[in-house]
C-alpha cells in the first residue's frame, strides 16, 4: 500500500505543485511508469480513498496541459502521458463482479467479427448470375453499385424484378477489387471502362442467342450514378442517349 501511495504522491507533486524542479532521477520513462501504475490500480479498483482526490487533480492537470497543447512540462516531454480517474464504489463492485464475463464477451465478439467479415467477404465476392432465359422483347437492366459496396447491394432489387416476367434481364457487376474497400487507383474513367467492357459482354451474350442488342438500361446508386454518367458521355457506343 505504501508503494502505491508513493507513486500517487510523486506524480501529484510533479503535476500539481509549484515546484519547478522534478524529483531527482525522474524522467519521462519513470514518470510514464508511475502514471501507468496508477492507471492500472484505478482500472482494477485498487486505489486508496485518500489517494482519489489527488488522482482526480492529476487527471485535471494533464487534461489542461493537453488542451493547451503543452508538450514539455518541467523539462519533461509529457505528450504521451495518460491517466484515468478513480471509480465510484458502485463501479468498483461492478468491475469486480463482471471482469470475467466482460473478458469472455470481448473475446467472443472479436471472434464473431472475424467470422462475420470473413464469410461476408467470400459471399460478396461471388458473382451472382441470372439464370433467366434471355428474351429479345425486353431491354436488359444493368445496376451499378455505390462506393465501398459491390454488386450484392442490389440482391433484393434483383429478386423483386426477377419475379416479374415483363422486366428485362437484370445484370450487376463489381467495380471494386474487394468488398468493403475502395481501390486506391480507381477513378470514374477506370470504372466507366469496366462498365463498357461489361456491356460488351452482355451484347456478346445476347448475340449467342441470336439477338442484336441495341439498348441497355443503366441504374446507378450514388457513385454508380456518376460512373454511369461518365460511361454515357465518353464510352457509350449507342447513337442515342436517354436519361
Amino acid at each position: 500500500m505504501v508503494a502505491r501511495s508513493e507513486n500517487v504522491d510523486s506524480v501529484y507533486n510533479f503535476f500539481c505543485t509549484e515546484c519547478d524542479d522534478p524529483e531527482e532521477g525522474l524522467n519521462l520513462k519513470l514518470l510514464e511508469k508511475k502514471v501507468k501504475k496508477i492507471s492500472r490500480d484505478v482500472l482494477w479498483s485498487n486505489v486508496d480513498k485518500s489517494d482519489s482526490s489527488k488522482i482526480i487533480e492529476i487527471k485535471r492537470k494533464i487534461k489542461q496541459l493537453k488542451r493547451e497543447k503543452t508538450t514539455t512540462f518541467k523539462g519533461i516531454d509529457i505528450k504521451k502521458i495518460r491517466i484515468v480517474a478513480p471509480d465510484s464504489a458502485g463501479m468498483k463492485v461492478f468491475y469486480a463482479l463482471t471482469l470475467i464475463p466482460r473478458i469472455i464477451f470481448v473475446f467472443a465478439r472479436s471472434i464473431a467479427h472475424v467470422i462475420m467479415f470473413g464469410i461476408s467477404s467470400i459471399w460478396y465476392k461471388n458473382e451472382r448470375q441470372n439464370s433467366r432465359k434471355i428474351e429479345k422483347k425486353f431491354t436488359p437492366i444493368l445496376f451499378i453499385h455505390g462506393m465501398s459496396a459491390n454488386q450484392r447491394q442490389f440482391d433484393i432489387t434483383r429478386l423483386f424484378l426477377e419475379k416479374h416476367n415483363d422486366v428485362g434481364h437484370v445484370f450487376t457487376l463489381n467495380l471494386n477489387k474487394s468488398p468493403f474497400n475502395n481501390d486506391e487507383d480507381a477513378s470514374l474513367e477506370i470504372y466507366a471502362q469496366k462498365v463498357d467492357d461489361y456491356i460488351l459482354s452482355i451484347k456478346q451474350r445476347y448475340a449467342k442467342e441470336g439477338y442484336d442488342l441495341k439498348d441497355v438500361i443503366i441504374v446507378g446508386h450514388s457513385m454508380g450514378g456518376l460512373v454511369a454518367g461518365q460511361y454515357a458521355e465518353n464510352q457509350g457506343k449507342q447513337g442515342h442517349l436517354a436519361t
